[in-house]
């Protein structure tokens, strides 16, 4: 086969373009400090590269939510620490009152109904804290105010259920709602406790207040008389003594001053048995005295009543404690595994496609002494032309 010089220059050219493009091509990878830039570089590594991509994408927005269920569990934690510590103090007055049941209890009521107003309206706020305009214990209604300024839950029985997240691959509930926060099985509600609680103790302290002056006046009552009777004796003795000295119209005076005191004696007696009751009657008969005794002993008992609640309540408090605690703990253990795999993807991803800069030097200095030597053996080889000396 004859070759010619238009052969061996085509030839030439061909070899010198593949080892531009090598060249080329090792420039890009040092300029992006990429191995493969496109998919026809490597098809396999392109394969991978876009495939690791997207589970890098997916971790993120795993770890997205995650962080966002982490935010809410913390402040969940911190409400309800607020909220158990709230329950206890409420407990500590509720048996303040439940063992008040008398006179001899120096109990300030009215002050402790004052102070169960304020942690009503405590309550009421924590129950509805929100965030960017959605309330933390609505459940499915977070747009709707979960409690009312009176204390009546407005969320619906049926809003009662958890928010759902994709974390990990798999749905993770969390959330808190009003029910599980501040209600308890039986229906009722912390808000309607202390509510119970305040007007237990207004009433008590009103019946206390009504108890001592009902004593009081009957002391007072009983003063008058004892002062009454000793006026009588010494009214009597200056009768005598007018009767003996033949003055009738002054012993006459003197037996009305008598008799007006004696009816006030009557009378004063008659407000004492009001008072006090009249055992000795053929029916007996409750004072106003111990009427209003049984009545604060009643209220007492009514407070006592509701430590059940309270315990109920408290109970129902730590376990929602606990499971915000394990949710926190699950979260993480997966935001652990996810950084993991995501260090683990990020360092593969780099191994596969991250070109190594000092073998990307190598090669260049390699392909520019091919491209060299090419240039100096191809200059021997062709023809010299008339331009060769001009």
């Amino acid at each position: 086969m004859r070759i010619t010089e238009i052969m061996i220059n085509n030839s030439a050219l061909s070899d010198l373009q593949s080892t531009m493009r090598k060249f080329n091509k090792l420039n890009e990878q040092l300029t992006s400090g990429k191995k493969v830039n496109f998919p026809s570089d490597n098809a396999a590594i392109a394969s991978r590269m876009s495939n690791l991509d997207s589970r890098l994408r997916e971790i993120e927005r795993y770890q997205s939510n995650a962080n966002i269920v982490e935010n809410f569990s913390k402040m969940y934690d911190q409400i309800l620490q607020d909220v158990s510590s709230v329950y206890t103090r409420v407990k500590s007055l509720a048996v303040q009152g439940a063992n008040s049941g008398t006179l001899d209890s120096n109990l300030d009521r009215k002050s402790i109904a004052d102070e169960l107003e304020k942690i009503n309206d405590h309550l009421i706020s924590l129950a509805n804290t929100s965030v960017s305009g959605k309330f933390i214990f609505g459940g499915a209604e977070s747009d709707k105010t979960p409690v009312s300024d009176l204390g009546d839950i407005m969320t619906d029985p049926k809003a009662n259920i958890k928010h759902k997240i994709s974390v990990g691959g798999y749905e993770l509930e969390y959330g808190i709602t009003v029910y599980d926060a501040f209600g308890t099985k039986s229906g009722t509600s912390i808000f309607k406790i202390v509510d119970r609680l305040k007007d237990a103790f207004t009433k008590s302290d009103e019946i206390t207040k009504d108890l001592k002056d009902a004593i009081k006046t009957k002391d007072n009552l009983s003063m008058q008389n004892v002062t009454l009777k000793n006026e009588i004796k010494e009214i009597e003795k200056r009768k005598l003594q007018a009767e003996a000295a033949g003055n009738t119209a002054l012993a006459a005076s003197l037996q009305t001053q008598i008799d007006e005191k004696n009816s006030s004696i009557a009378t004063n007696e008659t407000k004492i048995k009001e008072l006090q009751g009249d055992p000795s009657a053929a029916t007996p008969v409750k004072g106003l005295i111990e009427s209003k005794s049984e009545l604060l002993k009643k209220a007492a008992e009514s407070i006592q009543n509701e430590l059940g609640a309270i315990d109920e309540i408290q109970e129902s408090s730590s376990r929602t404690i606990s499971q915000v605690g394990g949710t926190q703990r699950l979260l993480e253990l997966t935001n652990s595994r996810m950084e993991n795999f995501k260090t683990f993807s990020e360092e593969f991803l780099a191994t596969e496609t991250d070109a190594d800069p000092a073998k990307v030097y190598t090669d260049m200095a390699m392909q520019k002494s091919v491209m060299d030597a090419a240039l100096k053996a191809l200059a021997q080889i062709v023809p010299k032309t008339i331009l060769d000396f001009m």
